[in-house]
């Protein structure tokens, strides 16, 4: 007997903890079985506002045209140019991370 109110009382205490937690799993299911069911939405669907048409005036090809025709031509690759010596007669600073060659 004392077994099955150990039982009983451990299922008593382990209801509102199972209970709860069905309610977290099932509110997203919830959620998203709702807004499988609504469609896709589209853009400017809201209220008050109409579908923007793609013609809005603007045309990428000119633009990237006319980008190109401003751009001036391609510079000739030349040498790297030269670094000044320091001014404080020092050696020089090191550039760049790694290990010191000399």
């Amino acid at each position: 007997m004392e077994t099955f109110k150990t039982a009983f009382g451990l299922t008593r205490a382990l209801f509102p903890v199972v209970y709860f937690c069905g309610l977290l799993f099932c509110i997203p299911l919830a959620i998203r079985i709702v807004r499988i069911m609504s469609g896709p939405r589209t853009p400017g669907s809201g209220p008050g506002r109409s579908a923007p048409d793609d013609d809005d005036g603007f045309d990428a090809d000119a633009v990237v045209a006319r980008y190109l025709a401003q751009r001036p031509a391609e510079p000739a690759v030349s040498a790297p140019a030269v670094r000044p010596a320091p001014k404080s007669g020092g050696p020089a600073k090191p550039t760049g991370f790694g290990r010191r060659t000399s």
